[in-house]
């Protein structure tokens, strides 16, 4: 008979890194601050909700988070989008006439995720390998 887990034994929260992504040239090349506001922003991914494609970090929580200046973040930012790490999906803005004055906020997927998770959720769906961007090859 199967002892059950005790509470003790679980994992705290964590946030996966994994070492094929840390192997690539690309990761290599990452400055300390844009790797950092990575691992910022894939705490925000939650596997059992699908929110890849719906992550939301604005700079000003960056900046407080890491404790660095917001030009910073957002060359941390572009920095990230350059080696292909993230996306964006959804391009923030000042507000307008045309929606009211209110602004949008930025929202970002991960590349090394598949988006097919993100609309399927059934597990006997088709993932097809051209639905992610591949990180920089070797």
């Amino acid at each position: 008979m199967k002892r059950k887990r005790e509470e003790t034994e679980r994992l705290p929260p964590f946030v996966p890194l994994l070492i094929d992504t840390m192997d690539t040239p690309a990761w290599r090349a990452l400055s300390h601050g844009a790797k950092a506001l990575y691992v910022a922003i894939r705490r925000r991914y939650h596997r059992k909700i699908h929110n890849n494609g719906r992550l939301f970090l604005s700079q000003r929580l960056a900046a407080k988070e890491l404790a660095s200046h917001h030009n910073e973040i957002a060359r941390w930012f572009r920095e990230l989008q350059y080696y292909g790490f993230i996306e964006m999906t959804r391009p923030g803005g000042l507000g307008d006439f045309s929606n009211g004055g209110r602004s949008t906020h930025p929202i970002a997927r991960f590349s090394d995720i598949l988006q097919s998770v993100l609309y399927d959720t059934t597990w006997g769906a088709d993932i097809h390998a051209h639905e992610t961007t591949a990180l920089v090859a070797e």
